[in-house]
């Protein structure tokens, strides 16, 4: 559902798709914030919501996603501070880690607020 000129939020039905294992909704014209019903999408293995206009913080419930290995948020409007439940993602820099996921935030600055966790991605 990439590139399609969709527009609006996305709709809180999407929450019902639980077997949902790939979402990518890249480079469209959706805003607002994210509905908390994607949190049942508990299969959900990669997110893509780039260059897009999402707003607000980032919510918290993304890291209890438990099969997320890839989010990429990049190109947005988020505000604030990466949510500490994400904060159990590897670090760039820390080779000990066994983290699968890898999590792309920031390519250009169009969020707003002070990043106060670094940048976490593993690959």
């Amino acid at each position: 559902m990439q590139n399609n000129l969709f527009t609006g939020r996305i709709p809180s039905s999407m929450g019902y798709l639980s077997y949902l294992v790939s979402l990518h909704l890249e480079d469209n014209s959706l805003s607002g914030g994210l509905p908390s019903s994607l949190q049942n999408c508990s299969s959900l293995k990669t997110l893509v919501l780039s260059m897009n206009s999402f707003t607000g913080k980032l919510p918290p419930w993304i890291g209890s996603l438990g099969n997320l290995r890839f989010l990429s948020i990049r190109s947005n409007g988020f505000e604030g501070q990466i949510p500490k439940e994400l904060c159990h993602l590897t670090n760039q820099n820390d080779q000990k880690s066994t983290s699968q996921i890898s999590l792309r935030a920031f390519s250009k600055p169009t969020g707003t607020g002070h990043l106060q966790t670094p940048i976490l991605r593993n690959n």
